[in-house]
């Protein structure tokens, strides 16, 4: 499964607002590099991953669709089906089928199947939003929360961070 090496903006293309942001959230949990969420100016009813004429782009194309399913790749159309400009190499188009859907439920993955449970001992996990995009906190703290954590409120992070950062 290849993650790194290319960019990957999810743009909503179906009838769910927000998915997109909270596809592109689950996408970094995974170990992909995401950009901001943008808005298709298409809707499909299965998503469709684009990219770039590039070798480390099309691998991260091919994994991310094994992620989602097994949904189509395809090259990436000039213009793209975004609105906007296009900032990245890998775009997926999330379509109907799979708006708002785990990662887990879309690959067939047991979203437990090889996590060992944590006992909690008294801690409480805060998550402060350093994404950019709106919510991105709270649904990570639902997420958390329903896996047994004691959550705190989310809250925002004082500066924007790529990538998550766990303190303790």
């Amino acid at each position: 499964m290849v993650v790194e090496g290319a960019t990957v903006i999810v743009a909503n293309g179906n009838i769910i607002g927000g998915s997109a942001g909270r596809m592109s959230d689950a996408l970094a949990l995974e170990g992909f590099t995401t950009g901001t969420p943008v808005n298709g100016t298409e809707k499909v009813e299965d998503s469709v991953v684009y990219h770039v004429d590039d070798a480390a782009a099309e691998a991260v194309a091919q994994s991310l669709a094994a992620k989602l399913g097994g949904v189509s790749v395809e090259p990436v159309s000039d213009p793209p089906p975004i609105e906007g400009d296009f900032a990245g190499d890998v775009l997926l188009l999330l379509g109907n089928l799979q708006a708002d859907k785990s990662i887990a439920e879309l690959s067939g993955v047991s979203a437990t199947a090889d996590v060992e449970a944590v006992a909690n001992d008294g801690a409480t996990v805060v998550v402060a939003n350093g994404s950019g995009v709106s919510g991105s906190a709270g649904r990570m703290s639902e997420m958390l929360e329903a896996a047994g954590f004691t959550v705190g409120t989310p809250t925002n992070s004082t500066a924007q961070a790529s990538e998550s950062v766990v303190y303790y």
